[in-house]
């Protein structure tokens, strides 16, 4: 799998990442440390003492190359984190526990919340094989000052950004306009193109787009195309359990 970033953008969020995932780990072992007023001195806390760091590194690995695996490390810190908290108030009533677990669990909110985006982290429908039910909706893609039209489909749509898949090469970092045609009008929105991952050879480039919706107007679309997207979403669920119902 081959990804790519609009550097500024990426630049920003990873200096973001950087400090919410290392103060994770920082107040992680600072809730260790005094877990010793309580505990006293255990050897399990020098397998902690050594392993969170390793563990830590790795979950960086998975979050700087944005593998999917990133998300697994994240459930399982969050349940480590809940149960630390779970101890410090009704085991240890420990107050210095409780803030530190506490301070942990907020970084790894910000993290998750930073990269729960279609730029970095879109959403894969990986168990749906028949198209015709998919979470995509058809989009045409023109280049600005560039008559040209080019096919796509959104596949992700959260946050004032979405993913489009093309089998069209374009640049990070450059503007686009894209076309939705639902029954009723024709929605036009300005984008750019933040991110590129493109997964293997004749499955075309999924591509991380930032819409622009800095005047009302464009964010009164927006909602409306967020709508549709649901809206459409629904009428393929009701269609595949209609299908299957019939021939079962």
């Amino acid at each position: 799998m081959k990804y790519k970033f609009y550097n500024f953008k990426l630049r920003q969020d990873l200096d973001k990442i950087k400090i919410f995932h290392w103060a994770q780990l920082f107040f992680i072992l600072l809730a260790l440390f005094a877990g010793l007023e309580f505990k006293g001195f255990h050897w399990p806390f020098l397998v902690q003492l050594i392993v969170f760091p390793g563990i830590y590194y790795i979950y960086f690995t998975t979050t700087r190359k944005l593998l999917y695996t990133h998300w697994a490390f994240t459930f399982f810190i969050s349940l480590f984190l809940i149960s630390g908290l779970f101890e410090a108030v009704f085991i240890y009533k420990g107050q210095s526990i409780f803030l530190c677990y506490l301070a942990a669990s907020i970084f790894l909110g910000l993290q998750s919340y930073t990269l729960s985006s279609p730029i970095y982290y879109p959403r894969v429908n990986w168990w749906e094989y028949d198209f015709r039910y998919r979470d995509d909706v058809k989009v045409i893609v023109n280049l600005k000052d560039n008559d040209e039209e080019i096919q796509g489909r959104m596949t992700d749509l959260r946050r004032g950004a979405g993913c489009i898949v093309m089998f069209k090469k374009l640049r990070e970092g450059e503007v686009i306009i894209v076309k939705v045609r639902d029954t009723f009008k024709e929605l036009i929105f300005e984008a750019k193109i933040v991110s590129s991952r493109e997964y293997s050879i004749g499955r075309g480039i999924t591509y991380g787009v930032k819409f622009d919706l800095s005047e009302p107007e464009k964010r009164k679309d927006y909602k409306y195309f967020r709508q549709y997207w649901r809206d459409e979403r629904k009428t393929k669920i009701k269609t595949k359990l209609k299908l299957n119902g019939k021939t079962s």
